[in-house]
């Protein structure tokens, strides 16, 4: 049958096309509805970023993205460091992915219960201190799988509370 194997900029290329393309058909179909509803806020209003709550939500935003992507991209080749095997350190990619899909739903369920910025004070807090309290000093593959499972279930605390106030215009946005 031949070499099925394809190098990363091709395979960067396919995925950049496939993305393109379903994005193009989905802005096509999309209709603009604003006449109809008449909403009470527009798209972009640029009196909202001279706001202190706004200044802090996105301050706020992109630092916790910025801390997301460090461990997303990370802690593969932090786990190939620590002598792990590249089949281990994929696995820890893997867990924290299935930690994010796993707390998710529960970080959105307690910001319901408890409040959206305190629930994303906490949480950001509490990976910020397991990033010190376990992954830099993690030197096996069950530590690093714990940090992967504790981190990837906070880290879906951005989705969660940064997106809503600001589509629902809670707590001044």
């Amino acid at each position: 049958m031949g070499n099925r194997n394809i190098s990363l900029g091709w395979a960067l290329r396919i995925i950049g096309i496939v993305a393109g393309v379903m994005n193009l058909i989905a802005s096509t179909l999309l209709r603009n509805r604003n006449e109809i509803i008449k909403p009470p806020m527009r798209g972009f209003d640029l009196n909202l970023i001279r706001r202190l709550p706004v200044i802090l939500l996105l301050s706020w935003a992109f630092t916790s993205m910025l801390g997301y992507m460090v461990i997303l991209y990370s802690l593969p080749d932090f786990s190939r460091s620590i002598g792990l095997t590249d089949s281990q350190a994929a696995a820890t990619a893997a867990f924290l992915n299935l930690g994010t899909a796993v707390g998710r739903p529960c970080i959105g369920l307690l910001s319901d219960r408890f409040g959206r910025i305190e629930v994303a004070g906490l949480s950001t807090f509490i990976c910020g201190i397991s990033v010190f309290a376990i992954w830099l000093p993690a030197t096996s593959y069950g530590v690093t799988i714990f940090f992967s499972l504790v981190s990837g279930g906070i880290l879906g605390v951005f989705w969660m509370v940064y997106i809503p106030p600001c589509h629902t215009g809670l707590r001044g946005c």
